[in-house]
């Protein structure tokens, strides 16, 4: 009598799509986060190449660090003239004058720039970060951070839209 041996082939296929599924899932988030020398380069694309008068449009989401869990939602707008953040708003509240400079493009990337540095460093907990940049201004588009240890994520996303935008742009 004669063994049939055709379940160790499906197996032996099995495991290898298995690896095959979790090589290519690895190397795609290897592909996607974030890191200094791209957050560089949008910045300075960003200093060089950006309009000085722009409405900013940010909807930020933080997902709750416990099962079940609400979503806490924001909605920030923040209209910059010559530059200079000159008013704003989160959820419909005008934001404090002292936190307005922060709220402009440039605030956010140094915001970024700051999640990038603390996450590099030895201690800290493993943390997924990975940006989405207009490829001509540098602006993000989208920003998103996950620490694995607290189960805690944020998604924001960025709609900048230039006031007056010159020729080209």
């Amino acid at each position: 009598m004669q063994r049939n041996r055709g379940w160790i082939w499906f197996f032996v296929v099995l495991t290898i799509l298995a690896v095959a599924a979790i090589t290519i899932n690895l190397l795609y988030s290897a592909r996607q986060r974030l890191t200094m020398d791209q957050l560089r380069a949008a910045q300075d694309l960003w200093d060089r190449d950006s309009p000085k008068d722009y409405d900013l449009v940010i909807d930020k989401t933080i997902g709750p660090t416990t099962a079940g869990g609400d979503k806490t939602r924001d909605r920030i707008t923040v209209q910059v003239r010559g530059g200079k953040a000159r008013s704003g708003t989160i959820n419909g509240q005008p934001l404090p004058d002292h936190v307005l400079g922060d709220y402009d493009m440039a605030g956010w990337l140094s915001f970024v720039e700051a999640f990038v540095s603390q996450s590099e460093k030895p201690d800290a907990p493993r943390t997924f970060l990975s940006a989405d940049f207009d490829p001509q201004t540098g602006a993000l588009r989208r920003f998103r951070r996950s620490v694995r240890t607290t189960r805690e994520w944020v998604d924001v996303v960025f709609q900048l839209t230039p006031v007056n935008p010159p020729d080209g742009r």
